[in-house]
C-alpha cells in the first residue's frame, strides 16, 4: 500500500522561485564582461529558439543561415547599448526584443558583417540534438516567435520543477506527473489507479501529486515571466499572452 497523502507546503509562496525582477537584463547590461556574459547566456537560453524561428520565417532562410543570423543578433545584443535602450515602463522585454528583431531584419547585412568581424565567436551553443528546423511557411514571424517563446518557458519550467522535486525528495510526485501527462499510450491517458500501482501509491496520492506539480509549474512560469516585467499589470499581460491561443 502506498503512503497516505499528507498536506504539503512544497513550493512555498509564489516568491519561492522568483528571482529579482530585471535581474537577467541588468546583468546583461553590467559593466563587468563576466557578469554581462552570464546575463547574455541566460537571455540566449530563453530566447534563442524564438529568435531563430522569427528570423527563419521572416526571411525563409536555410537552417544554417538562420542560425548564423541568430548568432549575429545575440552578438549585437552583447553591446551594452543595445539593451540599455529598454525602458521598463514601455512594456515587456519580450515586446522590446521583437522590436529589436524587426530593426535587425532591416539591417541584417551590417549585423552579419559584425559577426564576421567578431570572428564567429559563440556566445552560447544551443543547436544540439534538440534543435529542430522550422518550416518557413508554417506561420508568420510573430507567430513563430510566440510559439517558441512559450515552449522555451515551458521547457525551463519543466526542468526547474523536476530539479526541485528531486532535490527535495519528492521524485515520485514528478514521476506521477510524467506518467499521466507525458507517457500517454495510444488509447489515452493512464488511470490514477494504474499509475498508483506502478509507483506504489494510492489513487488519491496520484490525484494530489498531480495537483501539487501543476501548481509548481504555474508558480515557476509566473516566476520566469516576472523577471522581464517591472509592474504587476505587465505580469498579468504576459501571463495572459502566454496562454493565448
Amino acid at each position: 500500500m502506498g503512503a497516505k497523502h499528507q498536506d504539503t507546503s512544497l513550493g512555498g509562496q509564489d516568491a519561492h522561485f522568483i528571482q529579482t525582477a530585471w535581474g537577467v537584463i541588468q546583468r546583461a547590461c553590467d559593466p563587468s564582461p563576466e557578469v554581462r556574459r552570464g546575463g547574455l547566456e541566460d537571455l540566449c537560453r530563453s530566447y534563442w529558439k524564438p529568435v531563430y524561428h522569427y528570423l527563419r520565417v521572416a526571411w525563409a532562410k536555410s537552417n544554417e543561415d538562420a542560425k548564423d543570423l541568430t548568432q549575429a543578433f545575440f552578438l549585437w545584443l552583447a553591446d551594452p547599448q543595445a539593451l540599455q535602450r529598454y525602458e521598463a515602463e514601455r512594456g515587456s522585454f519580450r515586446s522590446f526584443l521583437k522590436s529589436l528583431l524587426r530593426h535587425f531584419v532591416q539591417h541584417h547585412d551590417e549585423a552579419l558583417a559584425r559577426l564576421k568581424r567578431g570572428g564567429g565567436h559563440t556566445i552560447l551553443t544551443l543547436d544540439g540534438p534538440g534543435f529542430f528546423v522550422a518550416d518557413p511557411h508554417s506561420a508568420t514571424p510573430e507567430e513563430a516567435f510566440e510559439k517558441e517563446w512559450r515552449e522555451a518557458v515551458i521547457d525551463q519550467a519543466f526542468e526547474r520543477v523536476r530539479s526541485v522535486l528531486q532535490e527535495s525528495g519528492h521524485e515520485k510526485k514528478f514521476r506521477a506527473f510524467e506518467e499521466y501527462y507525458l507517457n500517454v499510450p495510444p488509447g489515452g491517458r493512464q488511470t490514477y489507479a494504474s499509475i498508483a500501482e506502478k509507483l506504489d501509491l494510492t489513487p488519491i496520492d496520484v490525484q494530489h501529486y498531480l495537483a501539487d506539480v501543476r501548481e509548481l509549474f504555474r508558480r515557476e512560469i509566473r516566476a520566469q515571466l516576472s523577471q522581464t516585467v517591472s509592474r504587476s499589470e505587465e505580469l498579468e499581460e504576459e501571463w495572459n499572452a502566454f496562454f493565448a491561443s
